[in-house]
């Protein structure tokens, strides 16, 4: 009799333990994310490039971008207006603002102003690798929500051809959304892939890792996203990135880009 027992209690417990495994797994939130007005929230971002030798071993390292750069992105309104658009969130990052819709489905962008100038890809293959003056200018428009954008300064504000859906609701491990369909060279599928405790400014926050992968251009962003904060990491990786210069303009090498903001203070 106390071997059935001793056997039903490891089932129950078994059964216990894999549905605390399956709750959190799918981990959904709860809600959607509310941003207050006039939150500031501060941003380091850093850039490492390594250097890759003819067996794919890193061997070295180069500065090729401005590392320890500070922003700070502001929330200016929770109700600002643009033509065809009411009610909308305006984050200021710099000089440069991007205005958000949060409705009950998504939380996505609509427009944007000091975009800068247009960088545009020549004609290529299907396969492709970047050089590191393109991976820069695409890795800057990528990150230009949470990091100061090189852009001249304008007043005007310019429309995305598609909206960015910067997450879908609910979040769960699983949830797949369309983030950008045009311009079509950086169209990409998001996933959260997982539920991670990120340590920053000085706190733990619970986040949800949401990854987009842009195959041909070797491309990988993966945002941590807080539902109460926002985007609290961003990493953007573009690998591998050709090595060229003036002398040497059929490529010298290959490389890793890698960009990382993370939030080093909230007030």
């Amino acid at each position: 009799m106390k071997k059935y027992l001793y056997i039903i209690a490891l089932l129950s417990i078994t059964i216990f333990l894999t549905s605390c495994d399956n709750d959190s797994s799918s981990n959904p939130s709860n809600g959607k994310y509310m941003p207050t007005l006039n939150t500031e929230l501060t941003y380091k971002t850093t850039n490492l490039f390594e250097i890759y030798d003819e067996f794919g071993r890193i061997v070295d390292t180069m500065e090729i971008m401005e590392n320890d750069i500070i922003s700070v992105v502001k929330i200016l309104s929770v109700d600002d207006s643009l033509p065809g658009y009411r009610d909308l969130l305006r984050f200021n990052v710099g000089n440069s603002s991007t205005w958000y819709i949060n409705n009950d489905t998504a939380f996505f962008a609509v427009a944007y102003n000091n975009p800068g100038g247009y960088w545009v890809f020549p004609k290529m293959s299907s396969k492709r690798y970047l050089t590191i003056s393109e991976a820069k200018e695409i890795i800057s428009m990528m990150n230009k929500d949470i990091a100061i954008p090189n852009s001249v300064l304008s007043d005007s504000v310019q429309y995305y051809e598609s909206p960015r859906v910067v997450v879908k609701y609910p979040l769960y491990v699983g949830q797949k959304w369309i983030e950008l369909s045009l311009p079509s060279f950086l169209a990409r599928e998001r996933v959260v892939k997982d539920v991670k405790v990120i340590n920053a400014a000085g706190l733990n926050f619970q986040c949800f890792e949401n990854v987009a992968e842009i195959s041909n251009l070797h491309l990988k962003i993966t945002d941590y996203f807080n539902i109460t904060t926002g985007i609290i990491k961003r990493v953007v990786l573009s690998d591998s990135v050709e090595l060229r210069s003036a002398d040497n303009p059929e490529g010298t090498g290959w490389g890793k880009l890698t960009t990382e903001s993370i939030l080093i203070e909230k007030r």
